[in-house]
């Protein structure tokens, strides 16, 4: 049960309709942002203070011991992903830049975003590019793209 009364599901997160799991998404991505500022603005160790006192109480013993390998899949955010792999290898983060756009049926646009990283010492390099009917299937198509090779760098 958290703190806000919300209990987990029996069947885990993934039993949970995609809109549901997709307030649990913005609401990690908020939670996520908070404990950014704080590091940013106060430092790990108070970040880390704040995880250890204000959200670890929170999760029951059943949400604590799931698998969240588990999630890796319809709710895997390949965009984080690509963050991620930079952020292990000590790099910036990414950038998702519009490269092209094309009216290519009357009102339809065809969307093309280059994924390009900053390796320390390197100038920005464009990795790959994604393709889409919108920018965000785009920036999704690219970064899909790049996390085998974000991989192979490691």
């Amino acid at each position: 049960v958290y703190a806000d009364g919300w209990v987990a599901p029996k069947g885990g997160l993934q039993s949970l309709a995609s809109h549901e799991r997709g307030f649990l998404g913005l609401s990690a991505n908020c939670v996520e942002s908070i404990i950014g500022a704080l590091v940013i603005d106060q430092g790990p160790e108070v970040a880390r203070k704040f995880v250890v006192s204000a959200m670890l109480p929170s999760l029951s013993t059943e949400v604590a011991s799931q698998d969240f390998s588990q999630l890796k899949g319809a709710t895997f955010d390949v965009i984080s992903e690509t963050f991620h792999l930079c952020h292990k290898r000590r790099w910036p983060n990414p950038v998702f830049r519009t490269t092209k756009s094309v009216n290519s049926h009357g009102s339809e646009y065809l969307h093309e975003v280059g994924l390009f990283i900053h390796p320390p010492g390197t100038k920005e390099v464009l990795l790959v590019t994604g393709v889409g009917p919108n920018i965000a299937l785009a920036r999704r198509d690219a970064a899909t793209k790049a996390i085998p090779l974000l991989k192979l760098r490691s």
